[in-house]
């Protein structure tokens, strides 16, 4: 299991999301890609929408035939620009966090979704990001 995070994003803030979405990405990999986790998704990815509009909504896609996930989560523009390097990656890591429990809405409770929910949360404290 690896995750993907991408973005929908304003240019005065690309610079500092690579930078924050690389750290966390590159975070979480390190810890879970060595598990196992039986559970029905191919690939999680994960897209933020950190822009200063309300032009793209949230989106919360899962196709059970395909284990396919499509998650788009919102970033509080103005948050993550006045935000340190630490409450950028800290915003970046809710949305990844927040995939994870809505991806529980859509398939169900299970112990390797719950293993994987508890590792990531364990990365996020290690990190600062999830108190």
């Amino acid at each position: 299991m690896r995750i993907w995070i991408g973005g929908e994003i304003e240019s005065s803030i690309e610079d500092d999301f690579r930078k924050a979405r690389s750290k966390v990405e590159k975070s979480i990999n390190e810890n879970i890609e060595q598990n196992t986790y039986n559970i029905p998704v191919e690939s999680w990815d994960c897209i933020a929408i950190v822009r200063d509009d309300e032009q793209l909504e949230e989106l919360f896609a899962y196709d059970s035939r395909n284990n396919d996930m499509d998650f788009r989560l919102r970033v509080d523009y103005q948050r993550f620009l006045v935000g340190n390097s630490n409450e950028q990656e800290q915003q970046v890591f809710e949305i990844c966090l927040r995939s994870l429990r809505k991806l529980q809405e859509f398939i169900g409770s299970s112990t390797d979704l719950s293993n994987l929910i508890k590792d990531v949360s364990k990365i996020g404290k290690l990190h600062g990001w999830l108190s």
